[in-house]
Parts: C-alpha cells; structure tokens; sequence
C-alpha cells in the first residue's frame, strides 16, 4: 500500500490517504475546509486513479471531519466513526468558531457508527484494524493498516509527545502502550498533526514513554 498526507484548514491537520495497487483507498481525517484545498486532494486520488472507498474518522474534531461533505457528495464515500463520538459531533459549529472557522456538523445520515469494541473494518480488500485510543476524546480510535505496516493514531500521539487529554495522561498512556508500543519497531505512525514517526522512534525518544516504568 502507498500512503500520501496533507496538511489542511487553519489548524494545519493532517490528512492521510492510503490506497493499494487495484485503486481502493481510504482517506483518515479529510480536513480540507475550502474549494482550493477539495481541489488539491481530488486532483491527487484523479492522478492516482484513487477510489476513496471510505472516509475514517479518528475523532470528531472539527479540523479532522471538514471535507466528509466534500467526499460523500464527490465520490459517495462512506464516513466511518466510533458510536462513542456521536455526542462530540455536536460541539463542531461551536467548536470551529473558537478558530474562526464554520464547519458544519456531518449529516448523521451519511456516517456509519461502528460500535465500541469493534476490532476491524474492510473496505474492498483494504483491511483496517481499529486502534481503541480514548483521552483526546471519549471514542478516539486509531486504524492500522497490517498491510502497510502504517497506523493513524489522530490526536492521541505526536512525535515525541501526546495529544491534549480530556481523561488524563495516565489513563491514556495505558491504551497506548497496550495497543500502539506493543506493534513492531517499524511501523509508521500517522498522526493528525505534525510530522510522523516510527514505534521504535517513539519508545525512545518520547519523554511520557521514557518516564513510563511500563516501557
């Protein structure tokens, strides 16, 4: 699988695209928020001849759920989320404004919740494992692609850091050294903003893992 990633909106996100050999991808997080920024990344998935099968969505921030209009209006492509963000949808009108942006809240009618607890989704023959990483927000997941050696942990992690918690910092780390420090060395980590990154890299080098006895 290939991967591709751009930064959109104010709030400089992270979007990830990734896509296999026959033309099926998946796009995590579409934040594109304006005309100039949908027309950069449909001018990619075309030179690619990329199929954006599904939009999966690591958290309901508004910065990581902008450009799910644009996707399912475009390309009539699924918009995945965790059932435990469906309250959080709510607070992006609101939320946006804080950085004078307006991003609508999605239509609930063209998302699918998956329930808490599932542990993978299919999208053609693109498999993603689903990554439980509460603390950001209540239903934060992240999506491991085993064929790509890559997982896009959202918000939850950063280079050499965490992401903002709503939990606490202990309860979070739990999830990631259960679920993201147990992967091999090598894969790459995705995240929502910033740049990326490796395991290995983040076992050593990541101030809240190295002040972990757990690690």
């Amino acid at each position: 699988m290939k991967t591709e990633s751009f930064v959109f909106n104010k709030v400089r996100e992270n979007t990830h695209v990734l896509w296999n050999e026959s033309g099926e991808g998946v796009v995590i997080d579409p934040g594109c928020s304006d005309e100039n920024e949908e027309r950069r990344l449909a001018s990619f998935l075309a030179e690619q001849g990329i199929r954006p099968l599904a939009a999966l969505i690591t958290h309901s921030h508004f910065d990581h759920v902008a450009g799910t209009a644009f996707l399912v209006g475009r390309y009539g492509t699924e918009v995945w989320i965790s059932e435990r963000e469906s309250d959080e949808l709510n607070r992006i009108p609101d939320y946006s404004k804080l950085y004078f942006m307006h991003i609508d809240r999605p239509d609930r009618k063209k998302i699918r919740f998956f329930p808490a607890g599932t542990e993978r989704l299919s999208f053609g023959s693109i498999e993603a494992r689903v990554i439980p990483l509460p603390g950001h927000t209540p239903g934060s997941v992240g999506y491991y692609f085993p064929e790509a050696g890559t997982l896009a942990a959202g918000d939850a992690l950063r280079k050499g850091g965490m992401g903002t918690t709503e939990t606490g910092y202990s309860e979070m780390l739990k999830y990631l050294q259960l679920h993201v420090l147990s992967l091999p060395e090598d894969t790459r980590l995705l995240f929502g903003h910033g740049e990326p990154s490796t395991v290995g890299w983040e076992k050593r080098y990541n101030r809240f893992f190295k002040q972990s006895p757990s690690v």
